[in-house]
């Protein structure tokens, strides 16, 4: 790392440095959040487990990637995760997609998502695992953003992420300003 920095110094000073964009699927604090995961995989492995017993869907790789959004930005409302959940559907286009939905899919998508907090097992398991990964998550966080500022280039703190920012693409990108 430091030989790339002291390379990056030399040739490329003014280099833009970033960490979120307009367009960042998960902001930059959603991200360090999520990297905690890889610090406890198999608590997170048995949550998940048992999760995906409670609300299935049929496209697994789907409804992990919105157990992972759930916790990486909890607390949300049912209808922004909702909202993120049709959206990631649709562009996956495995069980449905934008020129053809598949209504019976987003159906039981629709119901999974419901599930997080019609269930209240589920909905206090789902806060309870978010909580335990928030504080390692802005110490993440902080060390990312702390090399961002420090390192050789020119630092670019994304409008809104100057604090804690929990956001994701869509539907947090057409938020007012």
């Amino acid at each position: 790392f430091h030989d790339v920095m002291d390379a990056r110094q030399r040739n490329r000073p003014e280099s833009m440095t970033t960490l979120s964009t307009h367009d960042t699927k998960r902001s930059e604090d959603v991200r360090a959040r999520l990297a905690v995961l890889a610090e406890v995989p198999g608590d997170w492995t048995e949550v998940v487990r048992r999760w995906v017993r409670v609300a299935p869907l049929p496209d697994p790789a789907l409804a992990h990637l919105i157990w992972q959004a759930a916790v990486g930005v909890w607390p949300i409302s049912r209808e922004r995760l909702q909202a993120y959940a049709l959206k990631a559907a649709r562009e996956g286009g495995a069980g449905t997609n934008w020129l053809h939905p598949d209504e019976r899919f987003e159906a039981r998508l629709a119901e999974m998502v419901d599930k997080i907090y019609d269930d209240p097992a589920l909905h206090r398991e789902v806060g309870d695992f978010a909580a335990s990964i928030t504080a390692p998550g802005r110490s993440n966080s902080l060390g990312q953003k702390l090399v961002q500022l420090t390192m050789p280039g020119v630092p670019d703190v994304y409008q809104g992420s100057e604090l804690w920012d929990l956001s994701l693409v869509d539907p947090d990108n057409r938020r007012p300003v």
